[in-house]
């Protein structure tokens, strides 16, 4: 009978062992880091809402809330960020690099885009023959 009891609790460590394993290494592999900021416009040094953050080479995307604050969680690596909003000029942020369980603070400034604008001039000639 001690022989069974022995065999059982060897099993028993041997199973504890590997699941500690698997816990520890799953947990390991989900590190990511954290990159966060505020966007400002460039004209009224205001929040500015809604902002679109895209991550180049990812399917990761974010926005900007009310206040202008974003925030995403990414995977450890260099990564592109770019900003854009309508009716300002696109900025586009490179070699951000992301570490496990780091915070980086990336407060960006977006500027309007302006239009070109060209005077027409006409003029009417009457010929009153």
């Amino acid at each position: 009978m001690k022989v069974f009891k022995t065999d059982i609790m060897k099993i028993f460590l041997k199973s504890i062992t590997v699941l500690i394993f698997i816990l520890s290494s799953s947990t390991m592999l989900a590190q990511t880091g954290h990159v966060s900021g505020t966007v400002i416009d460039s004209d009224f040094n205001e929040p500015l809402a809604f902002t679109n953050i895209q991550i180049i080479g990812t399917s990761s995307t974010t926005a900007s809330d009310f206040d202008g604050m974003y925030s995403i969680d990414l995977k450890p690596g260099n990564y592109t960020l770019v900003f854009s909003f309508a009716g300002y000029k696109t900025l586009e942020i490179d070699d951000v690099k992301v570490t496990a369980d780091k915070d980086i603070q990336l407060d960006v400034t977006l500027a309007t885009r302006t239009l070109n604008t060209e005077a027409i001039t006409s003029s009417v000639d009457s010929n009153n023959d």
